[in-house]
């Protein structure tokens, strides 16, 4: 049994999610954050399993699924076990609280992410953007193993967008495009100017209905005659953003 201090301890306590390996004294990147709460539990609960209200108690159950950085909350999240308990009944543990339940319109995921250095675009070919770090990421949509996609944690309505910038392309057309799942083309914005050697910074912005699991890329082509790179500059280039909007 916890003196009434050590649940006060806990109940103020903060946490974070990482997304990867964070160095000493290093920024994150970080999914989210919230408290961890003293919370009834039903059932057997495994330590670090999402966690969900019962549809039967007052009590939250083992969603089954396991938190980590590749695998969005399961639909009614409400929090993550610090903590098992054997069940059957109902027992009081400690709980990482996400914040928001996760489920329909105003759940909270969303994501922006950005590449910190230049990238090289070959000629004549449709290339996926690689991106290596996060503004935010709430949800999370990406992971760093699949650096060029968003993935939709769950079904509905998202917003999807990008920007580019690429200086002093000598051609005639460039075009930046959003795809999915590898095969399908949803959006593109094509820049046509003829002026040689001028800067050319697309966007582009669509809206678009997502199964769980689906995910997003964005893409870039340009016809110069050589390899051309898409410049890396402060919250402009390459940047990508998808947010769910609802059911």
């Amino acid at each position: 049994m916890l003196s009434r201090s050590a649940r006060r301890t806990i109940a103020l306590a903060q946490f974070v999610v990482a997304l990867g390996t964070v160095a000493p004294a290093a920024n994150g990147p970080f999914a989210s954050h919230g408290p961890v709460a003293l919370v009834k539990v039903t059932g057997a609960i495994v330590r670090g399993h999402y966690l969900r209200k019962s549809a039967t108690t007052l009590a939250v159950e083992d969603t089954g699924t396991s938190e980590a950085s590749a695998t969005p909350p399961p639909t009614g999240s409400v929090g993550v076990a610090m903590a098992a308990s054997a069940g059957p009944g109902t027992a009081t543990i400690p709980v990482y609280m996400l914040g928001n339940t996760i489920a329909g319109a105003g759940s909270g995921y969303n994501a922006r992410i950005y590449r910190s250095t230049v990238q090289g675009i070959p000629t004549g070919v449709s290339t996926a953007i690689s991106f290596d770090s996060i503004r935010y990421n709430n949800g999370p949509l990406w992971a760093i193993g699949t650096p060029t996609r968003m993935t939709a944690p769950v079904t509905g309505r998202y917003l999807i967008g990008g920007g580019v910038l690429m200086t002093g392309v000598p051609a005639d057309h460039v075009v930046l495009s959003v795809r999915l799942n590898g095969t399908t083309f949803i959006a593109r914005q094509d820049d046509t100017s003829n002026a040689a050697s001028v800067s050319k910074g697309p966007n582009v912005n669509t809206i678009y209905r997502l199964n769980a699991t689906d995910y997003v890329e964005l893409l870039i082509f340009h016809d110069a005659a050589s390899s051309q790179n898409v410049a890396a500059s402060g919250n402009t280039s390459p940047e990508f953003w998808m947010e769910f909007l609802g059911a």
